[in-house]
């Protein structure tokens, strides 16, 4: 028989094995729990998430079909780790997310409903789509039996488009398209569309409130547009630079956020009047403006441009004019960089391709394109496509990239202690019909 202390150490290690046996079904049991959790059932409308199927519509801009289709699928995968397939419109099947834009809904608009085994996501622009899927996947997220739901909303007034890391300066450039008619062109009535400034200009302003730049550049900017466009940038603290000088209307204004930026110089220069002078109806023109940031004292230089439009064949002479335009333009940055000492963006509808003489007047010295220099994200396509008063908005362009064919052009030049972060070209299909120049963006660090 074991001595006493021998015993004890035998039923020691006797009851350590029970209680370890014991302890391991405990863990079994509570690990089953677990996976049966992780495998929750996610309904919709009393059928289950996984028997639906995404479908959209194939006659729709890839925008506001097949992308929020994706992400609509990516989304719910995300947070239910359910994988739900996703069809082109005309298949026939019970349960299906209907993602569509109907032509009842406006521009900014959304529409969720939820009811009877069928879903709809209806709105009237890409953005708009995808902040309705947003909060459908938030909403089944919180309620994992979504038995019915119907809500309409809006984006206007919204910031979509929060800056990355670092970004103290953004700058918004496009040429707006003078079209300042009180009628709507034949063309355009056929298709059912406005291409009036009270029609285009809120579209407009949310194009910037999306993405809430400091400085805003534009070009082709009529007083006509200024009169339904202005009032709505002033709601969300822009102002138009103005040294209150300007011998004609400004068609290249530059604005800024002025709870932000405070101007130190502001500069309009007219090219000339007239086709014999390479300006025609004034509109050939560039603005500057030197702004300081009024929280770190940093300084910026923004030049507004729109260089002469003809070709040499029409108008001979016409690529030399635009030169001497461009030497003009170089001539401002000079007396901003040697009073200031600051990075100067030239921005612009410059109808000159990269490898013309005027644009190389600007590289040969030292301006750099912005999307070339880049270091987050830099978007190439080509900045402009049909849309003119003869001609109903498309997404039609020559196919060629933003180095071979882009006459919009976004330079710095003095770029010490500048990163620039971003280039985009904006490209929402609402945006085809405003003007046939895509906005660029332009993401800085002034360090």
């Amino acid at each position: 028989m074991p001595c006493p202390d021998s015993w004890h150490t035998i039923q020691s290690q006797y009851i350590y094995m029970k209680l370890s046996h014991f302890f391991s079904i405990i863990s079994v049991c509570c690990i089953i729990p677990q996976t049966i959790c992780a495998q929750e059932t996610y309904e919709l409308s009393g059928k289950k998430l996984k028997d639906y199927t995404i479908v959209y519509s194939t006659d729709a801009d890839i925008e506001e079909g097949a992308t929020p289709a994706l992400n609509l699928r990516d989304k719910l995968k995300k947070a239910t780790n359910i994988t739900i397939p996703i069809e082109k419109s005309g298949a026939k099947k019970k349960n299906i997310i209907c993602i569509s834009k109907s032509d009842t809904i406006s521009t900014f608009n959304y529409a969720i409903d939820v009811r009877s085994g069928n879903i709809r996501i209806d709105g009237g622009c890409g953005w708009a789509m995808n902040q309705a899927i947003d909060i459908l996947v938030d909403k089944l997220a919180e309620d994992k039996q979504l038995s019915a739901m119907h809500l309409n909303g809006t984006i206007e007034g919204k910031i979509l488009f929060p800056r990355p890391d670092g970004v103290n300066l953004r700058i918004f450039d496009d040429n707006v398209w003078d079209y300042h008619q009180d009628t709507i062109p034949p063309k355009w009535q056929e298709a059912g569309l406005d291409c009036r400034d009270s029609v285009r200009s809120p579209k407009f302003a949310q194009l910037i409130r999306a993405y809430m730049p400091d400085v805003i550049c534009l070009q082709e900017y009529s007083s006509h547009m200024d009169s339904v466009l202005y009032p709505m940038l002033k709601k969300y603290g822009y102002k138009r630079a103005s040294n209150g000088k300007e011998e004609s209307w400004p068609h290249t204004p530059i604005f800024y956020d002025k709870a932000q930026w405070k101007p130190l110089r502001i500069n309009y220069r007219l090219y000339g009047h007239g086709p014999d002078t390479w300006c025609n109806n004034g509109s050939k023109s560039f603005t500057s403006a030197v702004l300081k940031n009024k929280a770190t004292g940093k300084i910026v230089g923004v030049v507004s441009t729109h260089l002469w439009f003809r070709g040499d064949k029409s108008h001979p002479g016409s690529t030399y004019a635009r030169a001497s335009q461009v030497a003009l333009i170089m001539a401002e940055v000079e007396v901003i960089k040697a009073k200031f000492n600051c990075p100067v963006f030239v921005c612009g509808d410059m109808n000159s391709t990269e490898d013309t003489l005027p644009m190389q007047l600007f590289i040969n010295s030292g301006y750099k394109p912005c999307y070339k220099i880049a270091t987050q994200y830099s978007d190439k396509a080509l900045g402009h496509h049909t849309c003119f008063a003869h001609t109903v908005g498309s997404r039609n362009n020559n196919g060629k990239d933003r180095e071979a064919g882009s006459i919009d052009h976004c330079f710095i030049h003095n770029e010490q202690n500048t990163e620039v972060k971003v280039f985009d070209c904006i490209r929402p299909y609402f945006s085809v019909f405003l003007t046939d120049h895509y906005p660029n963006l332009i993401d800085v660090e002034l360090k």
